[in-house]
């Protein structure tokens, strides 16, 4: 991003905040910057004064915002500002430099105006109006490229720049699309409309986070200014600003041409627009024309000089001119051998002095060396010692490579510089035959190891099964090849890098992800199964691999799958940074690809890093294609012969991403790029909705159907039993559906609805019924997508909080949602907690529920909700909504603000106030709302909080039925700050839960709900056994003493306990009844509880034995 003037040294305040700041710290941060500029630059000149720009900004009746002066800058100001950020300490300060020189260059003076909205629903806006007051306005222009970057809203690196029309009037357009920011939590998007006049040039522009700009109303704007500052000033015409000096430049083949070879010239790939302009030793090649690429036949042997010229349709240049020789071509062919090099970002050649091996058909072995421009004469090794050629095969070995020192071998895992499985270096075979037209043989390469041979065109080919050909012809000349280790991983983080940034991802986070990362050769990473592990990432930034580096870059190691495993592990690095959830449960074992992994957590995390490879080595241009496992053969299709579904097996995962996205597992392509910028942008609307980033394949193909629900088709396809297997697709059969509900409808109204006791009610067709209203409990703990139907309800299945609902027009951006929270009031009423969407986008409310809606971005355009009593319009706000039994609406408003509508009147209800309505009556007027119990907060969405009692809660009870009606239960009867006592009296239930989670971790995940209470059963057994063993032993004892003996009676109490609660837990499980399940799961940890100590006490005591048994056991007197 570049840097913005109010974030920098004293002033260094963020006005695009994240969505947890407050809009009072929002007005906090502006205020102290308001008078640091006012210390700042008190009154900086009157070109023209601040008060004639003022007054050409549109008022609050025109536009309906109000803008306020927020800074007034120029070149002293910045300096001041400067010093005092090296004062400070902050980084960055040295960039304050090209923003001053730009300043005094033009003798600019820069004032900002700002309105911000706020944070409403998660979206902060801001809008500026930037006032350029310039000495020649001509001249300024010429800089615009710099402006823009410096001093205009956006990211240089995204932003697309283009003239537009509105209304008849020119704008410059500079949009940058929604990207992450520095944070990686939040997207933001710019837009800036800039116009220039006689004095002045003008910027409107609007920033968003986590929601879109509002285009219209900054295009509405825009137009006002424009007319103000075109009656004032006079507006003068802008251009799209120059790009700076193209950046011109071309190949050459071959590198050392003679005067008998064809030589070819490749421009780089600078656009449709670019007109390449070719000269040679100074005379224009006008037959040429504007050809990228072109050949010139022959030359004659000396120094030639060829230059190319760059220029598009807006006037940019560049330039870029080469020198080198032609020598006479020998009649018999010369060894070329380079090393290429990464410089500047791009691959060269560079030649190399060598010493190599040739070995003749015979068994002859000769040695040669390469001059210093990595040349030398082939005659002597293909001929005889009567100088007759010899035909046949040869093996020419790069035997005497420069190696490096013990440093080099901590390092790599070797002491070799180039990769190669052999001692003896990279080799090539030959095939030498007679030659013609003038040539003494003829060169067939057969087989290449660890080095490359450039063909007739210059491209370099692998000769090696799966990386290149079986047989390559080459011309005159044979040109080896060779890759250091260092450059093969320079290159790899490269690519890698680039991926990132083609995918959104801003260039310093991206740099980050590959530079900060530890690459460990020749490691032991242990065993995968019976195999040893190929490699293995150790969090945050190492990775370790098992080949030292020479056999790991080989032909061998890269068909090997070595460089497909190198990037599996980047992968993990990449979704640890983007991605990062602290509360997934990694590293489970995974035997193979294609069998279950661990737990669904481990295979989603390495079904993405077998998907990263495919992405990177099909977008890379420079790095072989994938050569890695193909996940659309028939183990990965169909049933699982254990009976595990997909999104417990990783290969299955990888090849639905894969045949989801229509990509291909050979050759190269852009598409790579859009594809994880799509992934990411998946994975940031989940954590939007669920707080956390997607943990399984079922919660991503949730997210994704939501927010692109056209692939809803596509992704029943490859769901089904016969495909991938995903648990997904909801079928009639289903007692409790969770899944795909509806694939398509006549609206573009979308749900993602997140159920923890919810009820359907869905108008036909769906995918419970073709023909009928389908009523069902949805799976508890769940989620579902659907396209919406007028008629389709959702009612909440018992008293307090029940689920979710994420509305989204699929028409509008991702970031655009409403959230509806279900609150159900009463367990008499059948209409509890119930939300219905009517035709005309209504959404109904009735009697007896209570629920919170809130609006994200922009919210669902045109949506009104009504109840029995009102009806609720312009939702720019946050509110809860409860409607009782007799369908009085009672309406408070936690943020922005609403219209309240009933028997033809309206009231406008602000943040803090409230409002009630009874049922033919207007809306009393508003008034000041208490506070009001966050009750729509789910877990996931809360702080987190440590300790084993949070952990067992989020992990364990709230994954289950039963676990969430025993942690009701447990509220509703213990007193809340029971467990805010001494740390140390509750060390052993601490120990108890962690045991029993260890326990939870490791069964698998086929039934949550029988998971879920055997990992209660665990942690109620050990507390009962730490906590009331003792003193139960010690009671028993005291009994036994005084005569009493009833440990038997008590253990059979306690035994039927245990029975009575387990059968009616089954029956409230059975029945899916909260009545039933809360009290039966309290009873049975109770008597668990109780069993593990009681049990034991009376074996410990010796109380167990009746007094009759006692007495028979006495001899008679």
């Amino acid at each position: 991003m570049r840097t913005s003037l109010w974030e920098a040294g004293g002033a260094r305040r963020v006005l695009s905040r994240s969505r947890t700041s407050s809009p009072r710290s929002l007005g906090a941060a502006i205020l102290a910057l308001l008078v640091l500029a006012s210390v700042a630059a008190p009154q900086l000149g009157a070109r023209p004064a601040r008060e004639r720009l003022r007054a050409l900004i549109p008022s609050t009746q025109e536009i309906g915002v109000s803008f306020k002066h927020y800074m007034t800058m120029d070149a002293p100001t910045l300096e001041g500002l400067k010093q005092q950020c090296v004062q400070e300490g902050y980084p960055r300060c040295q960039e304050y430099d090209e923003m001053i020189q730009l300043f005094r260059r033009h003798n600019l003076v820069l004032h900002k105006y700002v309105h911000a909205s706020g944070d409403v629903g998660g979206c902060l806006k801001g809008t500026y109006i930037d006032f350029h007051v310039v000495d020649d306005i001509d001249s300024y222009v010429l800089d615009l490229r710099d402006v823009l970057r410096l001093l205009i809203p956006g990211d240089a690196g995204l932003e697309e720049v283009r003239v537009v029309e509105v209304g008849g009037r020119k704008f410059l357009e500079v949009h940058t699309p929604p990207h992450p920011v520095e944070d990686g939590q939040s997207y933001r998007e710019e837009l800036a409309l800039v116009f220039a006049a006689n004095e002045l040039l003008v910027s409107v522009s609007q920033s968003a986070t986590d929601c879109g700009v509002d285009a219209d109303f900054l295009r509405r704007l825009a137009t006002l200014m424009w007319d103000n500052v075109n009656r004032s000033f006079g507006v003068v015409e802008i251009r799209p600003p120059a790009q700076g000096g193209l950046d011109a430049y071309f190949t050459m083949w071959p590198e050392s041409p003679t005067d008998a070879d064809e030589v070819t010239f490749t421009a780089t790939e600078l656009g449709a627009s670019v007109e390449y302009r070719w000269y040679l030793d100074g005379r224009y090649l006008s037959s040429v024309g504007s050809a990228r690429t072109w050949k010139c036949p022959k030359l004659e042997a000396g120094t030639h000089t060829v230059k190319l010229v760059v220029e598009d349709g807006e006037g940019n240049r560049g330039e870029y001119e080469r020198t080198f020789e032609v020598v006479e071509a020998p009649n018999w062919p010369c060894l070329f051998i380079y090393e290429q090099v990464l410089e500047g970002g791009r691959l060269t050649l560079r030649p190399l002095k060598v010493s190599f091996t040739v070995r003749q058909p015979g068994g002859r072995e000769l040695a040669g060396i390469t001059d210093e421009k990595g040349n030398t004469s082939m005659v002597s090794f293909l001929t005889d010692s009567c100088g007759r050629l010899v035909l046949g095969g040869y093996r020419i070995e790069l035997d005497s490579l420069p190696t490096e020192g013990d440093e080099w071998r901590d390092r790599w895992g070797t002491y070799k510089r180039y990769p190669s499985r052999s001692r003896r270096g990279p080799i090539v075979v030959l095939d030498v035959q007679k030659g013609s037209g003038g040539l003494k043989c003829k060169i067939r390469v057969t087989r290449t190891y660890s080095v490359w041979v450039a063909d007739e065109r210059g491209r370099l080919v692998a000769v090696y099964p799966r990386l290149g050909p079986e047989g390559l012809e080459v011309g005159r000349d044979l040109v080896l090849v060779v890759r250091s280790l260092n450059t093969w991983e320079a290159l790899l983080r490269a690519e890698i890098e680039g991926l990132l940034k083609a995918a959104g991802v801003s260039p310093a986070r991206a740099r980050g992800i590959v530079e900060k990362l530890a690459i460990r050769y020749g490691v032991d990473c242990g065993m995968c199964g019976s195999e040893p592990c190929p490699g293995e990432f150790k969090p945050p930034n190492i990775i370790n691999i098992r080949l030292a580096a020479d056999e790991f870059y080989s032909f061998g190691g890269i068909t090997g799958n070595s460089l497909s495993d190198l990037i599996h592990e980047f992968g993990h690095r990449v979704k640890e940074e983007l991605l990062h959830d602290p509360g997934a449960r990694l590293g489970g074992s995974h035997v193979s690809e294609w069998d279950p992994s661990e737990n669904r957590d481990t295979a989603y995390d390495e079904g993405f890093a077998n998907f990263f490879p495919i992405l990177v080595m099909s977008y890379s241009r420079l790095l072989p294609s994938y050569v890695g496992e193909h996940y659309d053969t028939g183990k990965y299709l169909g049933r699982h012969p254990g009976g595990a579904r997909g999104d417990w097996i990783e290969g299955r995962i990888t090849g639905f991403w894969t045949a989801l996205y229509g990509l291909s597992y050979s050759g190269k392509s852009a598409k790579p790029a859009a594809v994880l910028r799509d992934f990411l942008r998946t994975c940031a609307a989940f954590r939007r909705v669920y707080g956390r980033y997607p943990r399984t394949m079922s919660e991503w193909i949730m997210a994704k159907a939501f927010l692109d629900p056209a692939s809803i088709p596509r992704i029943e396809e490859l769901a089904k039993p016969a495909a991938y297997d995903m648990p997904v697709l909801v079928t009639p059969d289903m007692r409790e559906p969770a899944g795909v509900l509806r694939s398509s409808g006549a609206g573009s109204l979308a749900a993602l609805v997140l159920h923890d006791n919810l009820e359907i009610n869905l108008t036909p067709p769906s995918r419970l019924s073709a023909s009928h209203h389908a009523v069902a409990p949805l799976r508890r703990g769940g989620l579902s997508v659907l396209v919406l139907e007028p008629g389709d309800c959702f009612r909440a299945g018992g008293m307090g909080f029940d689920g979710t609902l994420f509305l989204r027009d699929a028409t509008s951006p991702w970031g655009d949602m409403l959230r509806v929270d279900l609150y159900g009031l009463s367990l008499l009423s059948w209409d509890r907690g119930l939300v219905k969407l009517l035709p005309g986008r209504v959404l109904y409310v009735a009697r007896d529920s209570r629920v919170h809606i809130e609006k994200l971005g922009e919210g669902v355009k045109g949506l009104k909700v009504r109840t029995d009593s009102a009806e609720i319009t312009g939702m720019n706000s946050e509110f809860v909504l409860e409607v009782d039994s007799s369908g009085v609406t009672c309406l408070t408003v936690l943020q922005g603000e609403v219209v309240v509508a009933a028997a033809s009147e309206e009231v406008v209800v602000e943040g803090g106030q409230m409002t009630r309505v009874e049922p033919g009556q207007p809306p009393h007027a508003p008034l000041e709302a208490g506070a009001v119990e966050a009750w729509w907060i789910r877990p996931a969405e809360q702080a987190a909080s440590s300790g084993a009692f949070a952990e067992f809660r989020e992990v364990v009870l709230e994954q289950s039925f039963a676990g969430k009606c025993l942690e009701r239960g447990f509220e509703a009867l213990v007193p809340s700050g029971v467990f805010e006592g001494p740390k140390v009296l509750l060390y052993l239930a601490s120990l108890a839960l962690k045991l029993a989670m260890a326990l939870y971790g490791r069964v698998p995940d086929y039934d949550p709900e029988l998971r879920a209470v055997l990992a209660i059963s665990v942690a109620s057994v050990v507390i009962g056994a730490a906590y009331l063993l003792a003193p139960t032993v010690l009671i028993l004892a005291l009994a036994r003493r005084f005569g009493r003996r009833g440990g038997s009676t008590l253990s059979k109490g306690v035994l039927a306990l245990c029975i009575t609660s387990i059968a009616m837990l089954v029956a409230g499980e059975y029945l899916a009844s909260p009545s039933l399940t809360t009290p039966s799961i309290l009873l049975f940890a109770t008597a668990t509880a109780l069993a593990a100590g009681l049990l034991p006490a009376v074996w410990l005591a010796g109380c167990g034995r009746p007094r009759e048994a006692v007495a028979t056991a006495q001899p008679p007197s």
